[in-house]
C-alpha cells in the first residue's frame, strides 16, 4: 500500500535534500524510505531549475 504524505512535509524534506542533507539521514530521521526521498530529490532538483525534465506545477500537453 503506498503512503501518502501532506505537502508540507514533503516541501520541507525537499528544501533539506537540496541543501545537502543525505537521503541516508533523511531516511534515519523520518523512516520515509530513500527510493521516496530520491524520487522527490529527482523532482525537485528539476523544479528548482537544476535538472531537465518537466516541472511538478507544469501541464504536460498530452494530458489536455
Amino acid at each position: 500500500m503506498a503512503f501518502s504524505y501532506p505537502k508540507d512535509v514533503r516541501l520541507k524534506i525537499c528544501g533539506r535534500l537540496l541543501s545537502g542533507e543525505s537521503v541516508d539521514a533523511l531516511t534515519q530521521e523520518t523512516g520515509i524510505t530513500a527510493v521516496t526521498l530520491y524520487r522527490w530529490k529527482k523532482q525537485a532538483l528539476v523544479d528548482a531549475g537544476r535538472r531537465p525534465g518537466t516541472k511538478s506545477y507544469e501541464v504536460d500537453e498530452r494530458d489536455c
